[in-house]
């Protein structure tokens, strides 16, 4: 037995640099510090309290896998105090650890300055925290000369798990399981709670409200994948740019081969008017999944807002636009969006290419076909409106298109309706600037919705108000055609 008057030797196995650490990002990571100014000091003030001579011997683990090898202390396990520093998980620091909890009752110190990455069975004992802020690091030193002075008083301590008395055992099991399943009822509390936030958001009537539930919904289980694209959606169509593409930026760390978020990242960027992180953030869509039609169709969208930003167009963009168009009908034949915008970029075309004029008439047929079907199964679908608008009025029936453009105008919310009209007008503008048309009549009828859409968006007129009983030539060219489809 050691007499009191005889020095005190204090063992600390600590690793030696911040590459031994297993590459983690370390707070303090400067080993010849924590010595100094953490191990040192505790050795000093020993001395003091207990007035006798205090001997420290530093231990420190240069690799993750090498042999513990000799030292100036061949069986450091065996000596009165002993400190393990358990940051970055050095695995010869456990090793030794381990050998000192089955050969020793007492007085072990566990010290880490990331307590909650400790692993294994030392998870479950007593771990002092420190970090070289002032404050923590003091109460660091006093809790280490605290548990040290302590262990030395009660000659029946035992801190090692291992040679604890069985029933001990038993308990520290019991409370450990006690702890995971509290931690398990936590998640799951979260988990149910996240899900009832989003619940509600889908049923919520006001944007607000809808925005606000999905929030609370992330913040109560932030892995809830489900309600980051509505949330990012809620804020695109509102005009919340910067906050939608925070949220993609979250989802996508959490969820990084999703590609519906980087599809919503496109859409958004491209909403910004960042065309070029746009279109990256589209190509990643489909690299993802080449059978996202939407990704496709948005591209497409991107390409030809580029191919029409200047009066000169850009006619290589129009044509790659289409060929994004063609390969999201490749995807999804009935995808309406791309449908409609492959006749309006043929439309587009037949200026530099005229037969595409007539073959845009056969694709507005499929169009306003395929829009039927939609309606009936979503009447309230303001998209299908514009789109089967489109097919008439473009094809000649002028005042068929009028009454639909009016019904789709009707159907869209205030709150969206200065975004959405912008981008119905946005093709109708560029055919009258590029002066496409085969009949007068429709010339005449394209202005009149695009002064209509403008008023509506400034927000001058309420309702949208159209002229009837307007008869085109071009109509009649369209029946002809038909019947020389139907004949063959």
């Amino acid at each position: 037995m050691m007499q009191d008057n005889e020095p005190l030797t204090i063992f600390v196995a600590m690793p030696g640099t911040e590459q031994s650490r297993g590459g983690q990002s370390i707070p303090w990571p400067d080993p010849e510090a924590i010595e100094r100014h953490f191990f040192q000091r505790i050795a000093l003030k020993l001395k003091h309290d207990l007035q006798r001579e205090v001997i420290l011997h530093i231990e420190r683990y240069e690799h993750l896998a090498s042999v513990i090898h000799d030292s100036l202390f061949p069986e450091p396990w065996q000596l009165p105090v002993y400190i393990a520093d358990l940051t970055g998980n050095n695995a010869n620091v456990y090793l030794e650890l381990g050998i000192r909890w089955a050969l020793k009752e007492r007085v072990t110190v566990l010290v880490s300055q990331t307590i909650t990455d400790v692993k294994f069975d030392a998870a479950y004992a007593h771990v002092i925290p420190y970090s070289n802020d002032p404050i923590l690091l003091e109460q660091a030193i006093d809790s280490v000369l605290k548990t040290i002075k302590e262990g030395l008083a009660n000659g029946k301590h035992i801190d090692s798990p291992v040679i604890l008395p069985k029933d001990t055992i038993i308990e520290a099991e019991i409370k450990a399981y006690q702890n995971k399943i509290e931690l398990l009822e936590e998640k799951i509390k979260a988990l149910t709670q996240g899900k009832k936030f989003l619940d509600s958001a889908k049923s919520a009537r006001e944007p607000e409200e809808r925005m606000l539930l999905y929030q609370s919904a992330i913040q109560a289980n932030p892995t809830l994948m489900e309600a980051y694209l509505p949330l990012a959606q809620e804020q695109r169509k509102q005009g919340y740019y910067p906050n939608a593409l925070v949220t993609l930026k979250q989802a996508i760390a959490l969820f990084p081969t999703n590609a519906e978020f980087y599809r919503e990242q496109g859409v958004t960027y491209n909403k910004k008017g960042q065309f070029e992180e746009a279109i990256q953030a589209f190509r990643a869509a489909v690299s993802l999944d080449d059978k996202d039609d939407e990704a496709w169709s948005n591209l497409g969208g991107l390409l030809r807002t580029i191919g029409t930003k200047s009066l000169s167009y850009n006619w290589n963009a129009l044509r790659e636009a289409r060929d994004s168009y063609q390969k999201a009908l490749k995807a999804n034949d009935r995808n309406t969006y791309a449908q409609g915008n492959l006749a309006r970029l043929d439309i587009m075309l037949s200026k530099v290419d005229p037969e595409r004029f007539s073959l845009a008439i056969e694709e507005f047929e499929i169009l306003e076909a395929l829009c039927r079907l939609d309606l009936k199964r979503d009447p309230q679908n303001y998209w299908r409106w514009f789109d089967r608008a489109d097919s008439y009025l473009l094809s000649g029936k002028v005042d068929e298109g009028y009454r639909l453009y009016a019904k789709a105008i009707e159907l869209v919310p205030l709150e969206y309706r200065k975004s959405e009209l912008s981008i119905v007008m946005s093709p109708l503008t560029n055919f009258l600037l590029l002066d496409v048309f085969l009949d007068d009549s429709v010339k005449v009828a394209v202005q009149k919705v695009v002064e209509t859409l403008e008023l509506l968006i400034s927000g001058q007129i309420a309702q949208a108000k159209f002229p009837s009983g307007i008869t085109s030539t071009k109509e009649r060219f369209v029946d002809s055609r038909r019947t020389e489809l139907w004949l063959g």
